[in-house]
């Protein structure tokens, strides 16, 4: 069964709502490492705020605060210059971990915050990266719907203190589009919720069916230039998008058969 703490520390880190502090055993599977004693201050996402260091000390300094020597000792500036030694910063993390500058990492970072696209639906709907307001409020909205006599505050609580528990709690709600929600916005990839729920079927997802289509009619051009040499047939193929969305709708009020909706919709 998948869990929450399947997620490398640093992943986990990256994505909680209070800061974190990973020591060298957290980042034994990461490209880079710190020293013993030493750890790793992640901030929460949201702030915007750069990760830092914690000394041995308990002293928290920024990356340029620091320096090694040719040793590999770790110090920090002002230990250094009383040696007398030139500052090297340790380059403990890329900054690639923390920005999204190619495809394949804001479609991650859009799969992390509860994007519910796959790869090919999303480039037709522009690449986005949902602002961080609507994922909050999308979770506070999924969370109230699967948990609706539970207190808010206290499952964000429980999510930050026992991510498993909480895990654990959606998985007993079983595969809704609400539990979806709310399990892609802590971080799981579809890979990881279909090892969560290992002997359920994927429920068809009507929403996201028809958010999916009403955008691909109204934006998707299937060929460069179609409009301008064949406008009838840029016409049909929009309207071929409305068949199907036609064909989404009848299967919400139980007028159409599911396995065909399925194969129309494979067609896209």
């Amino acid at each position: 069964m998948a869990r929450l703490g399947k997620l490398k520390p640093l992943d986990r880190a990256i994505q909680s709502r209070k800061p974190t502090l990973l020591a060298e055993a957290d980042l034994v599977d990461e490209d880079f490492d710190i020293p013993d004693k030493w750890q790793l201050k992640i901030p929460p996402q949201d702030t915007g705020l750069p990760p830092s260091l914690i000394t041995p000390e308990g002293e928290e300094v920024s990356f340029k605060d620091v320096t090694v020597s040719p040793e590999g000792v770790w110090m920090t500036q002002a230990g250094a210059q009383q040696a007398g030694l030139p500052q090297v910063i340790p380059e403990v993390i890329s900054p690639e971990v923390f920005t999204t500058t190619d495809e394949e990492l804001i479609f991650r970072e859009y799969q992390r915050t509860g994007g519910a696209f796959d790869l090919v639906a999303w480039r037709m709907i522009g690449s986005p990266i949902r602002p961080t307001e609507e994922q909050q409020r999308l979770f506070s909205e999924n969370l109230v719907r699967v948990f609706p006599a539970e207190d808010p505050a206290e499952l964000m609580q429980l999510f930050d203190e026992e991510p498993d528990t909480f895990l654990d709690a959606l998985r007993e709600k079983g595969r809704t589009p609400e539990v979806l929600g709310l399990l892609r916005g802590i971080g799981l990839l579809d890979e990881d919720i279909d090892e969560l729920f290992p002997d359920e079927e994927p429920e068809q997802d009507l929403d996201f069916a028809i958010d999916f289509l009403e955008r691909a009619r109204r934006t998707h051009e299937p060929r460069e230039g179609i409009q301008q040499f064949d406008p009838e047939l840029d016409k049909l193929w929009r309207g071929y998008y409305g068949e199907i969305l036609d064909a989404v709708y009848a299967l919400r009020e139980g007028k159409v058969d599911e396995i065909k909706l399925r194969r129309a919709l494979e067609l896209l």
